[in-house]
């Protein structure tokens, strides 16, 4: 298998190389009005070294990536082995590290190839984000229902709701949230929960964002949230005629995304990151299909191909979080 590593060394330096761009854009149009949202772009900018990885991570990134890499339970997530779909957990160590729109922007160049839908709204003081996901991440197939949330202040009551970093929300408010997935029409997945991150990844599984659609259940906390997560769909396009409403739950079906997709969703980009995608469940698949479980087949991949061995154990945006959250951090505080 050296072959398919070597393969995705080269393909690894591209992604780096368009990430690199990507913040130079960035940095160049002053897109964000967050001026520490600013510096942390230009700060992973600076930190980005000739093999594309952070210089100056930051000790406790180095600690959980250790971790990481042992078990996918440590990674935040669960498997399920009925469904065969991993999961992220309650408790998952991402809880800590909010959302922003950047998330988004930088997620293309690095294989995560989704649709996304931000829903915006305020409840209770706060300023509310209730975001829906579904594509191709890397080697997984996925769809992700998020919920945040951060305090009004005199700064970011002002700002544009994209603009905002959303923090994490206590366990009091975790809402209901129910999705069924489907794939050209077929149930692929179902999951259910009170959650703040409800997720399922198929791993091995190619789709482009357009194949996939999903049912969004989610029950909110009263009337009064459940009324201003009303009106946020209705801002972010979606009529009443397309929104179901029982008691404080609510029901919308997500399929072609209503809302401004981040600007490095374009074709040539995506056309690149997902033939690489395409490759990886094709090796992953090549490399598993004698095995039954789930055990087996990581085993195997682990000794065959160590960089598939890592691709999997990177579901989701766990390293892009963390180098981003973390810089912005040091600079809000600073």
């Amino acid at each position: 298998m050296d072959t398919n590593d070597s393969f995705l060394e080269k393909v690894d330096n591209l992604n780096n190389k368009l990430l690199k761009l990507i913040l130079t854009l960035y940095s160049i149009n002053n897109f964000y009005e967050d001026e520490n949202l600013k510096k942390t772009i230009l700060q992973l900018k600076n930190d980005i070294d000739s093999r594309g990885e952070l210089k100056n991570n930051i000790d406790s990134i180095k600690d959980i990536e250790s971790v990481v890499y042992d078990s996918i339970n440590q990674a935040g997530f669960d498997y399920d082995d009925e469904q065969g779909i991993f999961y992220s957990i309650i408790d998952a160590w991402q809880h800590d590290y909010g959302y922003c729109r950047v998330y988004d922007e930088f997620s293309a160049p690095l294989s995560m190839i989704f649709d996304c839908e931000p829903i915006y709204f305020d409840y209770n003081n706060k300023r509310w984000l209730i975001e829906f996901w579904k594509g191709q991440y890397g080697i997984c197939t996925g769809v992700e229902v998020g919920v945040y949330a951060s305090e009004k202040t005199i700064y970011n009551e002002i700002m544009d709701s994209k603009n905002v970093f959303y923090d994490k929300i206590s366990p009091e408010e975790f809402l209901d949230i129910e999705i069924v997935v489907r794939k050209n029409g077929e149930v692929i997945f179902k999951r259910k929960d009170k959650h703040w991150w409800l997720t399922g990844f198929i791993l091995g599984e190619f789709s482009e964002p357009d194949e996939l659609s999903a049912d969004i259940s989610i029950t909110l906390i009263n009337e009064e949230m459940r009324d201003a997560f009303i009106q946020g769909l209705n801002y972010a396009g979606y009529d009443n005629e397309e929104i179901k409403v029982k008691d404080n739950s609510v029901e919308i079906f997500f399929d072609k995304p209503k809302t401004k997709q981040p600007y490095t969703n374009i074709k040539s980009l995506n056309y690149i990151m997902q033939r690489k995608n395409e490759y990886l469940c094709n090796v992953y698949n090549n490399i598993t299909k004698q095995y039954k479980n789930y055990d087996e087949k990581i085993n195997a991949v682990k000794k065959q191909s160590p960089l598939l061995y890592r691709q999997i154990m990177n579901i989701g945006r766990w390293k892009l979080m963390l180098s981003l959250y973390n810089v912005y951090k040091f600079n809000k505080d600073s």
